[in-house]
């Protein structure tokens, strides 16, 4: 079952707001970087096509997305979400920082805001709750960005023609299910 999660207006990091995404206005923003960037195979594991775009518009409504600006600018910089119920997990994290702002840690840092916020929530379970990342192999920077943020290899497959490997926040929790 589903549980309804309270998303908050906005987290507060050291350099970063990340604030709700309110509409499609965000998703349009976001997409249009990520396109004008051709890097949608990295974010999603193939080329831009309509078939894609429409996948993406429908899975919108599921993630909880925050968008991400400079605390002191006020200047957007990218996008980060997290879907709390998928597949196999508790929570299942993405992000896209635009290309100008890279290499200044403002992924770690927004990912990090993002999952302490979901982890304080409190569950009616009393194990862990797990968060996982799934990444195509040749993103190597992202890669590093998850093992950077604590997390661990969990599996490598493959979700329709895209290979990807999935990363696992707590060690071991998707092999014992």
């Amino acid at each position: 079952m589903t549980k309804e999660f309270r998303q908050p207006d906005e987290i507060i990091s050291e350099h970063l707001v990340l604030r709700k995404s309110v509409d499609e206005r965000d998703l349009e923003n976001y997409l249009m970087h990520i396109r004008q960037a051709d890097e949608f195979y990295f974010q999603y594991g193939q080329p831009y096509s309509d078939e894609l775009y429409s996948a993406i518009n429908f899975h919108y409504s599921e993630v909880i997305y925050f968008t991400v600006f400079l605390k002191d600018t006020d200047i957007m910089v990218g996008y980060v979400g997290i879907m709390p119920e998928c597949e196999f997990a508790q929570g299942e994290i993405e992000g896209y920082i635009f290309k100008e702002y890279r290499r200044k840690h403002y992924a770690a840092e927004a990912l990090r805001a993002l999952i302490d916020w979901y982890l304080s929530l409190e569950t009616e379970s009393e194990e862990p709750r797990n968060i996982y990342s799934r990444e195509v192999p040749e993103n190597e920077p992202c890669i590093k960005l998850m093992q950077h943020l604590g997390f661990t290899e969990a599996a490598r497959g493959m979700t329709g023609s895209c290979a990807f490997i999935l990363y696992e926040l707590n060690k071991g929790v998707f092999w014992s299910r």
